[in-house]
């Protein structure tokens, strides 16, 4: 159960919303503004379940009970996804990374010279939480260092250590042979088929994700409106 503290800090997103979303943000109208959209979203909400509730209601008889093409294709990506992670636990195994994470932040910092923290979060659309927590691991295991930016006192940039550049190496020869046993079905056309499809659903849940702010409490007016863009 939500104590009074949670209700507080949950007032105060919305007020920072509504100060985004407004260009002369006043009190008196914080309280209509809230009010349209708590109702907006608790219609969202409703709506949703009223399908939910209507596709529990149908027989699905053997002959009807078949996957959408398009679940079919979520399960598949899920099952990849864990497919890749179990490769580079294996592969990475001997290494200080243990994680497609954890290599991914660690390539990109060697590639972008002196980035920010958040910057590297946001290339890598994680929550800004585990973000840290991967950079928090990377520089206790002294594979990337951290700097005041001269500008900004108040953030701080990443660079690779000579540590981190020999362990990067060693990762990259060994992903190398987990992409090979990945796509080991795959030719060079088939490929360059599926790369397009990809890059498609990626800039687009870019996007969306964007718009979220990278937050944890992404609420679902705002999934539904990314949905009704496309439909």
């Amino acid at each position: 159960m939500a104590n009074k503290y949670d209700y507080i800090q949950q007032l105060i997103r919305f007020w920072q919303e509504y100060e985004e979303s407004t260009i002369n943000p006043e009190f008196q109208q914080f309280g209509e503004w809230l009010r349209v959209c708590l109702h907006n979203e608790d219609m969202a909400v409703k709506e949703l379940e009223g399908e939910e509730i209507a596709l529990s209601n149908q027989h699905i008889g053997e002959d009807a009970a078949t996957i959408p093409v398009k679940q079919e294709i979520m399960n598949l990506i899920s099952r990849l996804d864990r497919l890749q992670d179990f490769y580079v636990k294996k592969f990475f195994d001997g290494l200080p990374i243990n994680s497609l994470l954890e290599f991914s932040f660690l390539f990109s910092i060697n590639k972008n010279i002196s980035l920010k923290k958040k910057e590297i979060i946001g290339l890598h659309l994680v929550e800004y939480s585990t973000g840290i927590d991967i950079l928090k691991r990377l520089i206790k295991l002294q594979l990337v260092a951290e700097s005041r930016d001269e500008l900004d006192k108040r953030s701080k940039r990443l660079k690779m250590t000579s540590e981190g550049k020999g362990i990067l190496i060693k990762a990259l020869i060994r992903m190398k042979k987990i992409n090979d046993l990945f796509f080991i079905d795959l030719d060079e056309q088939a490929l360059n088929r599926l790369l397009p499809v990809l890059n498609m659903l990626d800039n687009h849940h870019k996007k969306v994700f964007a718009k979220s702010g990278s937050s944890s409490d992404f609420k679902i007016l705002q999934i539904m409106e990314s949905i009704d863009e496309i439909t």
